[in-house]
């Protein structure tokens, strides 16, 4: 079953994604640990070329069995992109008609079909616009990528690969490969082009980092990074899944021994009887299956009882990273306790996580 979950990117990787220069990201290697564990250490096998990275305890040894580091995404994953983004009102735009477009019912000159979006002060009709669409976007008070919501999301990606590398190991395809752009006069010489590249690329890396962070997780540090290819695909909700090419197959051999109504019992093969009229217990079958087909594209039975479960309401967990005048913490976001996604106090009134389903528990509204 494909996993949906959010990705960041700045506004140029998204203007570099946008236009198809863009095909792989990388994102640090920072595990979770528990008390006996200090570490991970990249182990290569020797056999195959792949690498796994292991945790490992004070005395930098591995654990039996092992413990691995496993990466945020893989492959079949499908991530929506966050970006900085805006909503802008009906009223504010200067794309909005109040009279129909002659010939048509739009109201939109660019064609789009106004929502509606409800923060903490009122409920509006417009559009969701994006920083990577406009030239000046400074004349636009934009909301950071961190707190856009899911129905905002424009851009949807595949995880097609994952792999985990240091970073300077990185050469002139995979600088191309992260949206850098290269004169094609450089490109002609590729030991300069690399060289021009990989400059690029690390000040577009750097410029990411914190500055606190520079001497451990910086280009010139070298970290362990997961290097994730994508592709471009279709929006989706994510839940259930397609009948697999082994069970498609299984239903097509069986919806054939139905029609032929002829059915060799494998009990008594040895007696080379072939058997007729037997077009009631092969269409059971087949009608079982088609039933199957219907259900995984419903859920398992495990996705359906975890949905269930999300609806007993749980209180999510308030945070904040400010304080006021006095010195006391701001509490101006909440966490789903579910699947972890942050939101704005002020703007996302959510009786329900939008991201996974989960009832808030409204004794202490938000």
């Amino acid at each position: 079953m494909s996993r949906v979950r959010p990705i960041l990117f700045n506004t140029d990787m998204v203007q570099a994604i946008l236009a198809g220069r863009k095909t792989v990201t990388r994102r640090l290697v920072r595990p979770t640990y528990r008390a006996d564990e200090s570490g991970f250490k990249v182990m290569t096998n020797l056999g195959t070329g792949e690498r796994q990275a292991e945790k490992i305890d004070d005395e930098e040894r591995t654990f039996d069995p092992p413990r691995y580091v496993i990466p945020p995404y893989q492959p079949g994953d499908i991530l929506y992109v966050r970006e900085t983004w805006a909503f802008k009102c009906c009223l504010d735009c200067e794309h909005c008609n109040f009279d129909p477009i002659p010939g048509t019912d739009e109201v939109c000159t660019r064609h789009k079909t106004p929502i509606m979006y409800e923060d903490k002060y009122s409920t509006s009709e417009g559009c969701y616009i994006y920083r990577a669409d406009y030239p000046r976007p400074d004349r636009i008070i934009w909301r950071p990528s961190i707190h856009m919501p899911k129905a905002a999301a424009r851009i949807w990606l595949e995880v097609t690969d994952v792999k985990i590398q240091r970073l300077q190991e990185m050469r002139l395809d995979d600088f191309l490969n992260e949206g850098v752009i290269i004169r094609p006069e450089i490109l002609d010489n590729p030991n300069n082009a690399e060289s021009h590249g990989g400059y690029k690329f690390q000040c577009i890396w750097n410029s990411t980092i914190q500055p606190q962070d520079k001497d451990k997780y910086g280009w010139n540090a070298n970290p362990w990074v997961w290097a994730y290819n994508f592709k471009r695909c279709k929006k989706t909700d994510g839940g259930g899944r397609r009948m697999t090419n082994s069970e498609l197959q299984a239903v097509k051999w069986i919806k054939g021994v139905r029609d032929d109504t002829v059915v060799r019992l494998a009990h008594i093969a040895q007696q080379h009887l072939m058997y007729t009229g037997k077009k009631e217990k092969i269409e059971t079958i087949a009608k079982a299956f088609e039933e199957l087909e219907k259900y995984r594209a419903i859920g398992t039975v495990e996705e359906c009882q975890a949905a269930v479960e999300r609806q007993t309401a749980k209180a999510p967990d308030t945070w904040g990273e400010g304080c006021d005048s006095n010195g006391n913490p701001i509490c101006d976001m909440y966490t789903c306790p579910n699947c972890k996604e942050n939101y704005e106090i002020d703007y996302d009134h959510h009786k329900y996580c939008p991201n996974c389903g989960q009832a808030f528990d409204q004794s202490n509204p938000i």
